[in-house]
């Protein structure tokens, strides 16, 4: 995906040299302009809209047997709640999936960002919740004066959830858009923007008492936003 490159490399380079490639699910920077104590974040939300389909109990007539089948809606909501049983977390209803890179460190995360009693607080949940790029190719302009960016994407990706009540992957093709991100007015990096059909199978818990089932499920997972977050170390 989006390669990563220094601003001071962009400047110095004309981007000759080779740069360093660093995967962020469907969210990837490519420039940080850093300050001193500080570390700076690209922050996105995360969104899916899954549903799942599963065997039900046969029905029979006189005449006929007709095997039946149940769906389930599968949405932020429903992952979260998972998230928080199977690491003992009450998180709230205001509670968020989000996608984060630490443009220091560059070390993407998948977080659940709630705002218990007015504070903020980030869980990371990536034990549990994850994407990986399969494969990634870019069609995309970089200018160097002044910085910026722009571009597409095209992706394919997988997401793998595992906890006691859910055990699935699902994977599909996403077209990004590529654009810069600012902060107080300075580029300070890239994004990917948009949108996977996905589709796969595992085991989900379609109720409450009931145990995992087996399940074919499809939908889409959307990566938006582009939110810079500077935090003093």
């Amino acid at each position: 995906m989006l390669a990563l490159l220094s601003r001071n490399a962009l400047e110095r380079n004309s981007m000759r040299k080779s740069m360093k490639l660093v995967l962020v699910g469907v969210l990837v920077a490519f420039g940080a302009a850093q300050l001193n104590a500080q570390t700076t974040n690209i922050v996105q939300n995360l969104t899916l809209k899954l549903t799942a389909y599963y065997q039900t109990d046969s029905t029979t007539n006189s005449s006929s047997i007709t095997r039946n089948v149940g769906k389930a809606s599968v949405g932020n909501k429903d992952i979260i709640t998972l998230l928080g049983l199977q690491m003992n977390v009450v998180f709230t209803s205001d509670a968020k999936l989000l996608l984060i890179s630490d443009l220091d460190s560059l070390n993407p995360r998948i977080v659940v960002r709630d705002t218990p009693g007015g504070d903020t607080v980030d869980t990371p949940v990536g034990q549990y919740f994850s994407v990986n790029v399969i494969q990634s190719v870019e069609s995309l302009k970089l200018q160097v004066d002044p910085l910026n960016v722009s571009g597409t994407g095209y992706h394919v990706l997988e997401f793998n959830m595992g906890v006691e009540g859910a055990d699935f992957s699902v994977q599909g093709f996403a077209q990004t858009a590529i654009s810069t991100v600012k902060y107080q007015g300075k580029v300070v990096g890239g994004v990917q923007t948009g949108t996977s059909n996905v589709s796969g199978s595992g085991n989900y818990r379609v109720s409450p008492a009931g145990g995992l089932v087996p399940i074919t499920i499809k939908g889409t997972v959307q990566v938006s936003g582009k939110n810079v977050e500077v935090s003093t170390l």
